[in-house]
């Protein structure tokens, strides 16, 4: 029969010192409070769109109009979302 091997040895210097990391980073990064929200939320969905609006504007220039209503709604979902992500948080 084969016995469990031995626990590994003791650092009590180690988690001391991690524990007193832990506490100095408390005390320099207090934890935000429950109800903040970060003012960039969903702010990506706003901006990586737009090479959408790009191609739509080049579309309309091109006069290619199934081409212009497919990016437009790309876009227009894309920016829904943004604005929905933004309200549920």
């Amino acid at each position: 029969m084969v016995s469990p091997p031995p626990p590994p040895p003791a650092r009590p210097h180690l988690d001391g010192l991690l524990a007193e990391l832990r506490l100095r980073a408390q005390r320099l990064l207090p934890a935000p409070p429950p109800d903040w929200v970060a003012p960039w939320r969903g702010a990506l969905l706003f901006v990586l769109p737009l090479p959408l609006l790009l191609a739509a504007v080049i579309a309309l220039a091109r006069g290619r109009i199934q081409t212009l209503a497919v990016e437009a709604g790309a876009l227009a979902l894309v920016m829904l979302a943004g604005v929905l992500l933004r309200r549920a948080w």
